[in-house]
């Protein structure tokens, strides 16, 4: 089926063959028909390429669809974010955002997916107490004891956290759906300042989103919230009580994960177009410019 824009341009490139044969470098005894013909054909092609151009996807570079952006070194090809806002200045629209994590907004059209944990409230029963031991006897790595530098390893969860992966209207802020991809009491815990159960940033081709939560898995879902797959990596063991971090990126048709990183992550911001999108402690800010 032909498209409708590309039959307005056969009817004008038609329409043109008329004028062509009045130029002065035809006559009406030995018109240059073949020269016409190319010429037709020629504007035809062109037009063609200009709707197939108009009609092709969005491409990455004018997207944020991974953490640090479309090249992952923090800069937006086509942003143009405002320089100054405040809880009151240049801010679009603000949203409270369920739970709590540090992972960085990503972009893609008029969608922000949003990564989180949310704490649920419900508590795991406490294990069976176990008898004395001797005051002589050795233990080794005590909870709560230093470890590497004097750092205080964090107490082990007792709550069900719900590991979630949110979708936002651009424009509004609105949520458009939200998905639990899992729900359990995380197996070690973190620092209080210096991580969180929601650090991994998710990212998309456009088409898919997945959505990593390290120990709880790579979910992988469409742009309406449907589950398409899920991959359990099994529990990680983290250095120093930073927590797991690392966010996943992609490479064609391949997705790469890094395993048991122990940097620190904070939450960077999302630029497209003149919208910035930020991630404080409570609140998504989408700010624009004037």
């Amino acid at each position: 089926m032909i498209p409708i824009g590309t039959c307005a341009v056969f009817r004008r490139t038609c329409d043109l063959s008329v004028a062509l044969s009045e130029l002065p470098w035809t006559t009406k005894t030995q018109p240059c028909t073949l020269l016409i013909r190319v010429y037709c054909v020629a504007l035809a092609i062109l037009s063609l390429g200009v709707w197939v151009a108009r009609a092709a996807p969005t491409s990455t570079d004018q997207n944020w669809p991974q953490w640090r952006g479309p090249f992952a070194n923090g800069v937006a090809p086509h942003g143009n974010r405002p320089l100054t806002w405040s809880e009151t200045n240049n801010v679009k629209w603000k949203v409270r955002i369920p739970g709590s994590g540090s992972a960085s907004p990503i972009v893609w059209e008029n969608l922000v997916f949003l990564q989180t944990a949310i704490a649920t409230g419900k508590k795991v029963q406490p294990p069976a107490e176990k008898s004395p031991v001797a005051a002589d006897a050795p233990t080794q790595n005590p909870q709560g004891s230093p470890r590497g530098g004097g750092m205080m390893r964090p107490e082990k969860p007792s709550e069900f956290y719900q590991f979630v992966l949110l979708c936002l209207d651009r424009q509004t802020g609105k949520t458009l759906w939200q998905k639990v991809a899992r729900e359990e009491v995380p197996h070690e815990g973190h620092r209080a300042n210096d991580g969180s159960f929601a650090s991994a940033s998710p990212v998309t081709d456009g088409k898919h989103v997945f959505a990593y939560f390290g120990s709880r898995g790579l979910h992988c879902y469409d742009r309406q919230g449907n589950l398409e797959w899920e991959k359990d990596f099994g529990r990680m063991q983290t250095k120093m009580s930073f927590g797991e971090g690392s966010s996943p990126t992609l490479f064609g048709s391949t997705i790469v994960i890094n395993w048991d990183h122990d940097e620190k992550f904070d939450a960077s911001p999302a630029v497209v177009d003149r919208e910035l999108f930020l991630r404080g402690h409570e609140y998504l800010y989408c700010v624009t410019g004037k």
